[in-house]
């Protein structure tokens, strides 16, 4: 369990923390419709640096879908592109909404994300389907999103403008992450931090 106490705002990562990833899902379906391996594919988007720059905003969502079409030398349709691109995000469990609305009656709370426009529209599509709920801007105080800042995690710079544009004291102030470089570079500036992940969800660390 977290200690909250001091506590007067919290700030949430999107994938892994909100909505469940499976990465391996989208190298699979883009090998399907490349010649590239699954490996590849992973290099070639994921560690290329390809994704990191759509995320910080230097792509179109067309430019990085046709970014993707020419380095795998993909002839299909370019819906079959994003799907692939799309089939990474799984689920929103319910109980980690219910869990988010109870925590807004006592803390303000936020989302940081790096995350890309494509990603970003389908995780609310996500969200209504398996909640109900129209938006997230409907549950956060506001939701930052690095495509839209122009920064990324873990650099500084993004957690500095996040603490500025909400008027957050940093000591007062917890983020959480399903990366621990993420937290480390949250944790410089003095923010409070905790991990999430499969075995322990936000679900386990609010439990009373």
């Amino acid at each position: 369990m977290l200690e909250l106490k001091g506590i007067d705002a919290i700030v949430f990562d999107l994938g892994g923390v909100i909505i469940d990833l499976d990465f391996q899902r989208s190298f699979d379906q883009f090998a399907a419709l490349s010649r590239k391996s699954p490996k590849e594919i992973r290099e070639g988007i994921f560690e290329s640096g390809l994704l990191h720059r759509y995320e910080k905003g230097h792509y179109s969502d067309l430019e990085f879908l046709s970014e993707i079409e020419r380095i795998f030398e993909l002839t299909c349709d370019p819906r079959a592109i994003e799907e692939a691109f799309l089939a990474l995000l799984l689920n929103i469990p319910p109980a980690r909404i219910e869990l988010i609305r109870n925590l807004s009656k006592d803390y303000r709370l936020f989302v940081l994300s790096n995350t890309s426009g494509i990603h970003y529209k389908e995780v609310n599509a996500i969200l209504r389907r398996d909640t109900g709920h129209e938006h997230l801007d409907h549950l956060f105080e506001k939701v930052f999103l690095s495509f839209e800042l122009g920064l990324l995690k873990p650099h500084q710079e993004i957690y500095t403008a996040v603490l500025d544009a909400a008027q957050l004291h940093p000591q007062r102030t917890l983020f959480l992450d399903d990366n621990a470089d993420n937290l480390k570079g949250a944790a410089a500036l003095g923010i409070r931090t905790a991990l999430v992940s499969k075995e322990q969800s936000i679900l386990t660390l609010f439990k009373s």
